[in-house]
């Protein structure tokens, strides 16, 4: 190997891995195809291109090469072995771990209905299941709009998706099971509710959602699809929710809880140099668009719906903060 101390550079050249989960865009003109041949790489052109990371995480490390030679090596290897030398001073005897994660993402396909654990929580579920949760550390980030990006993130107003149970009566049956806190088929008028009572009675409407059984989704999704249907052909315009209900029941089926998501959960269309900041245990799922995100090194996340990945339905009921109000979108 290179002894980077005897022999620095001025720059190194990294090599970034593709990602090529299958919710991820196709074609030369994808964003990360663009970038992998303005660097002189060839383009994928045999599937989707979802992720490109640029860090250390074991799960994908660049690889470095010093520009006076050919080989590489794994960014994580190099850290380790010359921490002062790429991590700096300040950093240096406190890890020897690269702390940052950088990505771009290319989205065709919705995302899972999905939240990221603080760092306790990170290293009991890594403990516990560590085949699920590689991780012990936390994963807060920053996402930044480069091209147009659609998502739903955080949770509505406690009296939205009031409103809601009323227009969709399958839906509020499906979200008043067993009301330990507050019946939410007919709950009080969440305005007369401290912001107490309205979390619990946010969690107890969220989480009997998503418990409830693959064939209860499907009896409730089937009936709002007929009502969505019959307005659509009387040129009723849809509301937005309502024509991703549709989109996603295409994608996912019938039997996914995370299709009724759109309704417990803000959407948000972001423009380009825009920004969205995801704190632990906040649910969101990216709905599509091309993203750029900077976030702490972890690869936890937590999943409950429109996913065939392994789905922790328990723990993320439980882990969210249940903060509610529109998205907060940085410019």
């Amino acid at each position: 190997m290179t002894d980077f101390i005897q022999n620095p550079a001025p720059y190194y050249v990294l090599e970034n891995q593709v990602m090529r989960y299958a919710w991820g865009k196709t074609g030369s003109d994808t964003i990360i195809n663009q970038l992998l041949q303005s660097a002189g790489r060839e383009p994928v052109s045999d599937g989707p291109t979802a992720e490109l990371w640029m860090g250390a995480h074991p799960a994908a490390p660049s690889r470095l090469r010093h520009p006076a030679e050919e080989t590489e090596y794994r960014l994580n290897e190099v850290i380790r072995m010359y921490p002062a030398h790429f991590l700096g001073p300040r950093l240096n005897g406190r890890t020897h771990e690269l702390p940052f994660l950088f990505k771009i993402l290319s989205v065709n396909q919705p995302l899972s209905i999905q939240a990221h654990p603080d760092r306790r929580l990170a290293a009991v579920l890594h403990a516990r299941s560590p085949e699920h949760y590689p991780d012990k550390n936390h994963k807060p980030e920053l996402a930044i709009c480069i091209r147009d990006m659609e998502a739903l993130i955080g949770f509505r107003r406690p009296e939205q998706i009031s409103e809601y149970f009323r227009f969709i009566p399958e839906l509020g049956q499906l979200c008043s099971s067993g009301g330990e806190v507050y019946g939410t088929s007919i709950p009080p008028r969440p305005e007369l509710l401290s912001k107490d009572q309205k979390r619990l009675w946010l969690k107890q409407a969220f989480t009997n959602l998503m418990r409830a059984t693959p064939g209860e989704i499907q009896e409730a999704a089937h009936s709002h699809r007929i009502h969505l249907e019959m307005l659509r052909d009387s040129d009723t315009e849809l509301k937005v929710e309502d024509r991703w209900f549709l989109k996603l029941m295409d994608i996912y089926g019938q039997r996914d809880a995370g299709i009724f998501a759109v309704y417990f959960l803000n959407y948000v269309s972001l423009k380009p140099q825009e920004a969205l900041f995801l704190g632990a245990n906040e649910p969101h799922a990216y709905l599509t668009g091309d993203i750029v995100e900077i976030m702490a090194a972890s690869d936890n996340v937590i999943r409950a719906g429109l996913t065939s990945k392994y789905r922790d339905v328990d723990t993320l009921v439980e882990m969210l903060h249940y903060q509610y109000g529109p998205a907060n979108v940085l410019v």
